[in-house]
């Protein structure tokens, strides 16, 4: 609905729809997506991996410390005072990105973060 994938889902299978979304968790996506589209030879897989990819360098990023934020509310946005996430700097989650590209077996990962 609002980007991305849902920040939780209950143990019942209910959508959390207003909870947040994390960093390790559209990346864990994009990595697990990216591979599944390698290995099963399946484009569903690989628009999958990119949706993950486009929402974390579009709603993760801070533009304005360097590093991505942890957490965004279910908006996308980041939570307010929230200091970002250093230890994650941008090359680090690029290195990420590149290293589920090369599991995909593909260059077909959106590469317009550049």
């Amino acid at each position: 609905e609002q980007g991305g994938f849902y920040g939780a889902i209950s143990n019942d299978g209910a959508v959390e729809r207003q909870a947040p979304k994390g960093l390790v968790q559209h990346s864990r996506l994009l990595w697990t997506y990216a591979n599944a589209a390698r290995l099963l030879q399946d484009d569903a897989y690989l628009k999958l991996a990119n949706r993950a990819f486009t929402y974390l360098l579009e709603n993760f990023v801070d533009a304005q410390h360097g590093g991505f934020f942890w957490l965004v509310d279910a908006a996308g946005l980041a939570w307010r005072g929230q200091v970002a996430a250093h230890q994650w700097r941008a090359p680090r989650v690029k290195r990420l990105a590149v290293f589920a590209k090369i599991h995909a077996g593909s260059q077909r990962l959106d590469r317009s973060w550049r």
